[in-house]
């Protein structure tokens, strides 16, 4: 008899092991889940590799082929699952659960590998024998429960991992709708982390909000697309993912942030929907982690920037990842934000065609750097919900700053270094300095007569009477009221 008593907790090593046997078994349930044959048949071959696979790892973990002094290569399951008793039984005097019941799933697995045959009536009996097998093994050799085993538990992301636990603890209380949910919310979240950088979800928001209100078709066309380009570039089965979505369709109003009506299941929700949920979510995280990469260059993060926006003196701050600031040729800019409920609020209350006052602060080891605000007029919106939990929104704005409005400021050690000047307190050689950075063709001699035009007048009280300048164009009029102020 050996002194070692059971059970014995395994080490990393065998741990990870004992996870992908379970996971042979989870991928099983998941085949069976589907309705093609193939697929039964496949999921009759993986509870097989499930059961060899956890006596191999029995097997390695307590040295038995090398305190045996033979060999267990060629050994089928029945002759594997008998040393193994055999050996328990003589060291520890415990022995393997289930051992004639297991052959019945060698059985059928030669039925599907050898005679070309789909057993799949028996899946249901032969399922409940390799789960009971699993068991108890787990509780008599590793001291272990099943619910121990899972994918999450090689999830890096802590919050993407516990609720991916939470998905696996609702289906062992047999809370299926719950299960689904709480993978629904690991999936997003694994989404949103992967694809708020991603040039096909920024590329695609001037179009969204181009189309969000003259042509619904066309915009739903470019939300498919660019639904379909994310799951393509983070390598996520499409098919898999399209049968997940259809469950995501039946969830019910109180578990959905953005309802829109639902499909009534007109059946309970069961164990085989928890488990294909979970598993394809689980599956997808996982490829996505083993998919990263590190940087090809680490940029220097060792000073912290913090952000301070306000619309009307209302803060629209998060904190989240994945704002953007588009502009174009045209006067129009896009700022796209990622937003809570309580800023999501904030924006559903601006109305298109009014002006709002934009003022931001930037602010560098807690010392203000930055300073801008000016005035907009909201030309058109639109909004996304991105997750559930925590409740996350992509809330995107079309804007045309009016003129003479912004102001900028830089400081260093709280002292102003640099500022918009107002357009009646400047200088010719002011005017010619800003203007010329960003359009060579201004020439001192519109800079001169903008000058002389504010000294005959006194002051300038509109930015209108600027077009009165001679030699004054749209654009020269278009720099002007980028680069001064007036009030």
């Amino acid at each position: 008899m050996c002194e070692i008593k059971l059970p014995v907790k395994p080490n990393e090593i065998i741990l990870d092991l004992l996870i992908k046997a379970n996971e042979f078994l989870k991928h099983s349930f998941y085949h069976a889940s589907k309705e093609s044959s193939f697929d039964k048949m496949q999921s009759i071959l993986l509870l097989d590799a499930s059961i060899e696979y956890l006596l191999r790892i029995i097997n390695y973990s307590f040295d038995i082929e090398f305190n045996t002094n033979k060999n267990f290569d060629r050994y089928g399951l029945a002759e594997l699952a008998g040393e193994i008793n055999k050996y328990l039984k003589e060291v520890y005097n415990v022995q393997l659960p289930y051992v004639t019941e297991i052959k019945l799933i060698r059985q059928a697995r030669n039925q599907v590998q050898h005679a070309m045959m789909n057993p799949s009536v028996e899946f249901k009996r032969i399922s409940g024998i390799a789960e009971k097998f699993f068991n108890k093994c787990l509780n008599l050799l590793y001291g272990l429960e099943i619910s121990e085993l899972s994918l999450s538990s090689l999830i890096k992301n802590e919050e993407i991992k516990q609720q991916l636990e939470k998905s696996e603890q609702y289906m062992h209380e047999e809370r299926y709708l719950e299960s689904i949910v709480m993978a629904r919310n690991a999936f997003e979240n694994a989404l949103y982390l992967n694809t708020y950088e991603s040039n096909v979800r920024l590329s695609a928001i001037p179009c969204l909000l181009k189309h969000n209100n003259d042509n619904e078709y066309l915009k739903w066309f470019l939300e498919t697309i660019k639904e379909k380009l994310e799951l393509y570039d983070l390598d996520i089965n499409q098919k898999d993912y399209n049968r997940f979505k259809e469950y995501l369709g039946y969830i019910p109003k109180q578990f959905q942030k953005n309802w829109g009506g639902n499909t009534v299941l007109t059946r309970e929700w069961q164990k085989k929907d928890a488990m294909f949920c979970y598993s394809f979510v689980a599956q997808s995280i996982l490829r996505i982690q083993n998919m990263e990469t590190p940087p090809i260059n680490k940029i220097d993060d060792s000073d912290s920037y913090e952000f301070e926006e306000k619309i009307d003196n209302l803060c629209i701050t998060s904190g989240e990842k994945g704002g953007c600031y588009y502009t174009s040729d045209k006067d129009e800019v896009i700022r796209l934000f990622v937003v809570n409920a309580k800023i999501k609020n904030i924006f559903d209350t601006l109305k298109e065609g009014q002006i709002y006052l934009y003022s931001s602060d930037i602010y560098k080891n807690k010392h203000l750097i930055c300073r801008t605000n000016y005035k907009f007029e909201l030309l058109s919106k639109g909004f996304n919900l991105l997750t559930n939990e925590p409740e996350r929104w992509e809330y995107y704005i079309c804007i045309k700053i009016i003129p003479f409005t912004k102001y900028h400021e830089e400081l260093l050690d709280n002292d102003i270094i640099e500022k918009t000047v107002n357009i009646n307190e400047t200088t010719s050689k002011e005017i010619y300095n800003r203007l010329n950075k960003f359009n060579k063709s201004i020439t001192w001699k519109i800079s001169n007569n903008i000058i002389k035009y504010i000294k005959k007048a006194g002051k300038i009280t509109s930015p209108l009477e600027l077009l009165k300048v001679e030699g004054m164009n749209d654009l020269i009029y278009k720099e002007l009221g980028s680069n001064f102020v007036l009030y």
